[in-house]
């Protein structure tokens, strides 16, 4: 009969000392992160991930120079954060291979995709989209391999008011994560342990697009209707008879 086990590191070892023969599954790090799609989110979840230790790296365009001079300010409810030293970077190849790349373009930036994230990746690099809408896991499936891929859904309010600025409204919000294609694995928990250690409210699904179809159901009358009413938020939507009404059969 064997004596218990007991974990030494990532390797497990019988009470004799004498190690154990058989493979244990080592995940692979995500010590390093790439945001692609340094705008209000991808900054926000960036520079948050940044203050809090992480290794990451931002791919920006027409904010470089203000974000390399000034760094990245977080104006939120509960405090102001400032990210003083940034890794800015103004191509993919100046961030060189990560563990874990974060896409957070806007959709209609899809086409620079299969330029972007060749360059990123390493045997073991897992990608993770925070974009909205449909079909985005099966292009980035196609550039990449689905065996990569991962989506997050974010429910979070804010905004970039000025170059490496950004406003928070609802932070650090809350995010749904899976995998592209297959139920959650250890990787995807990982990924949203990452997220949770900065404060934001995290859920792993193991049926992402079903979470996708919710989520479109979901901003299909909201938005369009918090856009003709002026900018009026989903409260005062539901609080208003007559906007509440045209909700429902949409």
């Amino acid at each position: 009969m064997l004596p218990p086990l007991w974990r030494n590191g990532s390797t497990l070892r019988l009470r004799w000392n004498r190690p154990v023969c058989f493979v244990c599954c080592v995940l692979p790090p995500l010590s390093s992160v790439a945001i692609v799609g340094a705008g209000a989110i991808g900054s926000y979840y960036g520079a948050r991930l940044a203050l809090a230790g992480q290794d990451v790296r931002f791919l920006l365009r027409g904010d470089l120079d203000a974000v390399r001079a000034h760094g990245i300010t977080l104006r939120e409810k509960d405090a102001t954060r400032h990210l003083a030293c940034v890794a800015a970077c103004g191509s993919v190849a100046e961030i060189g291979p990560v563990d874990l790349v974060v896409v957070a373009l806007k959709t209609t930036a899809n086409p620079a995709l299969p330029a972007l994230l060749p360059p990123l990746l390493h045997a073991h690099t897992a990608v993770l989209t925070l974009q909205n809408g449909l079909g985005n896991e099966e292009f980035i499936a196609g550039i990449v391999g689905g065996e990569r891929v991962l989506g997050g859904l974010c429910y979070i309010g804010v905004t970039r008011a000025a170059p490496g600025v950004i406003t928070g409204y609802h932070t650090p919000g809350r995010m749904t994560f899976g995998e592209f294609g297959r139920p959650a694995g250890a990787r995807v928990r990982a990924v949203a342990d990452r997220f949770a250690g900065i404060g934001v409210g995290v859920r792993v699904l193991d049926n992402l697009a079903e979470a996708r179809w919710q989520k479109l159901v979901w901003n299909v009358p909201f938005n369009g209707l918090a856009i003709a009413g002026g900018g009026v938020t989903t409260d005062r939507i539901l609080g208003t008879p007559e906007l509440a009404a045209q909700i429902r059969p949409l």
